[in-house]
């Protein structure tokens, strides 16, 4: 960094001590596992809601693509909402926390409701059926999702501090994935119906769907409510407007609508953000592709269906367990140093994916999974844990803390490279000539019943699409302008600011009461 961007910050030491005590062990396990739900829930809908809209709801893939497309608009223009919302509403208990209790249970009944057979035989009824449900889940996460991920901010008082926050809910989130990921498929395999054609026995998706989602829908409520009621924020005051220079009515409404996507653009000039958001968009769509296809690839590439749950066990094991290992790295390199790391071990084995076959050896897609769970872990983690640094180096920009606004926006683009992946993903498959298997196919027949043109898309989608993405995302990395010298300086900074901030109204208040008592007597 050049010495005429640090001068902004002060001239702190670098290894300054943090401003506050440091968080508890039950803190940091209270919010590690608050969002379990949430992760395990979207892990579930990007790696089956696909396959469960095209091979058991019988959905058509262009509408399965137009749901998907339409509820990406929606989140784009309900999330900067919510993040402004979750930054204005102050109550007793927090600006946080009433929203994870509030919308704990509704997002539990519509993540049921995602995976429920709308079993009419009508494409219109079964579009609009899934279109509301798609929107009222992406809706309950979001208001779960966007304050939860504020509270690292309103915790952490410390760069260390928020990179330890960032991997414990990483790790927690991964674990619990795994376990739910394959207790999942397990459940919907269980069912079983006997076939048209004699004794073999077919799974019965429809019946294993729906207990599977029932189950899974009322354990996520409890994360999100252990967070709200173990979780304390720490007090904020809020700076009053003149009562006399607020619009009110129809007019009020509108400014304030404005001002949301004022916040919005204004957090989009902020350069670090920007450089953050783009590789992370990127990065988190590269996820979101291979896992949105990879069970179609085992099932119709690799022709061994029964391995996908195996391939994303190694992974998710393997990115839980790098976890520690590419924290510890980052305290002593720094953060982008270890993403051009771990990126680029990523790119290396994602591009042979296009070339596998039927023939592939197991343990080639084993190891092929260890090294992509590496750059797995560090997408998840590097990026997440940079946004803490960024709001307080806006902070000092602006002299606002608009935590809400930042993690609103960067959940927005986590939800818009998941629904990018599934929608591209079911038009594509649309467009090359996807077959829809009956449900009296037999596991034999699945496999030869896609032309191949479906086939080479599959190669694609899981091969050079996301290398390329990977690649570009590194090349925007190398423009991140926080490093952690400048960092340290930053929260320095702070800490002297605020310092002088309490100290005058505490003057303020003495010369108060001294005015008073003056003209009492």
């Amino acid at each position: 960094m050049g010495d005429e961007t640090k001068s902004l910050f002060g001239s702190r030491e670098a290894d300054e001590p943090p401003a506050g005590p440091p968080l508890s062990r039950w803190l940091k396990l209270s919010y590690s596992i608050g969002e379990i739900g949430i992760w395990s829930a979207s892990l579930i809908v990007g790696c089956y809601l696909n396959p469960f809209f095209l091979e058991v709801a019988g959905l058509d893939a262009i509408l399965t693509g137009n749901i998907l497309l339409i509820g990406q608009i929606w989140d784009a223009i309900s999330n900067p909402i919510i993040g402004k919302l979750t930054d204005s509403i102050n109550t007793r208990w927090g600006r946080r926390r009433p929203w994870l209790v509030i919308c704990a249970i509704p997002f539990g009944l519509t993540f049921f409701g995602t995976f429920m057979v709308w079993d009419t035989g009508s494409q219109t009824s079964k579009f609009w059926y899934y279109l509301v449900i798609v929107i009222l889940f992406n809706t309950f996460g979001n208001a779960i999702n966007t304050p939860y991920t504020a509270l690292t901010t309103e915790l952490a008082s410390s760069y260390d501090e928020s990179t330890e926050l960032t991997q414990g809910r990483m790790l927690a989130n991964i674990v619990a994935g795994v376990a739910i990921s394959f207790g999942h498929s397990a459940l919907v395999e269980t069912w079983k119906v006997q076939g048209p054609n004699g004794p073999t026995e077919l799974t019965d998706y429809k019946k294993g769907y729906f207990v599977s989602a029932l189950l899974f829908g009322l354990i996520f409520m409890i994360p999100p409510l252990q967070a709200a009621f173990f979780i304390k924020e720490r007090p904020f005051k809020e700076v009053e407007e003149p009562e006399e220079k607020k619009p009110k009515g129809c007019w009020g409404n509108f400014v304030a609508i404005l001002s949301i996507w004022k916040n919005v653009f204004l957090t989009l000039r902020n350069r670090a953000y920007l450089v953050i958001t783009i590789v992370f968009l990127l990065a988190w769509t590269t996820v979101q592709f291979v896992q949105n296809n990879l069970v179609l690839y085992c099932k119709y590439v690799l022709k061994q269906e029964s391995q996908f749950e195996w391939f994303m066990l190694i992974l998710q094991l393997t990115a839980a367990l790098s976890l520690f290992a590419w924290s510890l790295l980052a305290r002593k390199i720094g953060k982008q140093k270890v993403y051009w790391i771990g990126i680029g071990i990523w790119i290396a084995v994602q591009i042979p994916m296009s070339f596998y076959n039927e023939g592939t050896p197991f343990w080639v897609m084993y190891i092929n999974s260890v090294v992509a769970g590496m750059g797995v872990s560090v997408a998840f983690l590097i990026p997440w844990s940079l946004i803490p640094d960024i709001i307080d180096s806006d902070e000092l920009q602006t002299g606002q803390r608009r935590e809400g606004v930042f993690y609103s926006l960067f959940v927005l683009f986590q939800k818009i490279g998941a629904a990018t992946a599934l929608s591209v993903s079911s038009y594509v498959l649309g467009l090359t000539g996807y077959v829809t298997p009956s449900r009296e196919t037999t596991s034999e027949q699945i496999a030869d019943v896609q032309p191949p043109s479906v086939i080479m898309a599959l190669r694609i989608m899981t091969g050079p699409v996301p290398a390329v993405m990977l690649f570009i995302s590194l090349l925007v990395s190398w423009f991140y302008p926080l490093d952690k010298e400048l960092v340290l300086e930053m929260q320095g900074e702070l800490r002297e600011r605020r310092r002088l901030i309490a100290k005058a109204e505490v003057e303020l208040g003495e010369s108060e009461t001294e005015k008073k008592n003056d003209t009492v007597y």
